[in-house]
């Protein structure tokens, strides 16, 4: 791995290097010379890409990038690896949910005054922003069931209701009377594959599987119906399962 970017988190013009970690580039030019001869592997944070683009043309080699700008769609390099944020990932309890919106918080400026960005000893307890990330953090990763895998994704929706909608930019999940339906919509464009586990029950009742518009013929894999479409880069990949 040459280089490993994280884009969108600080702020201020500030850009900041593994490889002098006590050191703040207020200019991104003043690092190019130190970087370009450095041998070993190189991770870099900054509020914009002018610094990756002016690194990224003097080293060469496999490069990673998590952009957390919020934009639907990011003109990269073909030889980055763009990565996801999932932050329901190492959500177990109650407890990690509230840790994870924190984290969340922390890392946007949005209206909270540099209160959630302070060290948690002089945080304000409560602080209503977090109560009201916390509980969908949860509810997406205990209810819903959702996994992020290399493949795409899979949910296993468990809400004893007879109706839910649940949305965000990456991902979709509906139920009602008809049956299920839902979005997933990642930043680079493949054919993936959305698995939904279901109760046995619900699987012989909804035998109709629509991917993008159009009929697609469903296959079982470990228990769950496996749909495959293409999706992302601003078009997300549509299904939906209901009554033949």
């Amino acid at each position: 791995m040459s280089q490993c970017w994280a884009v969108g988190i600080s702020g201020g013009g500030v850009e900041r290097s593994n490889l002098m970690p006590d050191r703040g580039f207020g200019a991104a030019r003043s690092s190019l010379r130190h970087l370009r001869v450095a041998a070993r592997p190189v991770m870099l944070s900054s509020s914009k890409d002018d610094l990756m683009q002016m690194v990224s043309s003097r080293r060469w080699g496999e490069a990673m990038l998590l952009d957390l700008r919020p934009i639907t769609v990011s003109h990269n390099p073909s030889e980055f690896t763009c990565c996801c944020y999932d932050p329901t990932a190492l959500i177990i309890t109650l407890e990690d949910a509230q840790a994870a919106a924190e984290t969340l918080l922390s890392m946007s400026s949005v209206g909270f005054g540099g209160i959630l960005a302070r060290p948690a000893p002089t945080r304000r307890v409560g602080h209503p922003g977090v109560r009201t990330l916390t509980c969908p953090l949860y509810a997406a990763t205990k209810m819903l069931g959702v996994e992020f895998t290399e493949a795409g994704v899979a949910v296993a929706p468990g809400l004893p209701v007879a109706s839910f909608r649940f949305e965000s930019p990456l991902l979709g999940l509906v139920k009602s009377a008809r049956g299920y339906e839902g979005w997933y919509a990642p930043q680079a464009q493949n054919t993936w594959s959305v698995r939904i586990k279901l109760t046995a029950e619900e699987m012989k009742r909804l035998t109709r599987a629509e991917v993008n518009g159009n009929r697609y013929r469903a296959r079982i894999v470990d228990g769950a119906i496996e749909l495959r479409g293409l999706g992302g880069a601003g078009t997300p990949l549509r299904w939906s399962l209901s009554h033949g």
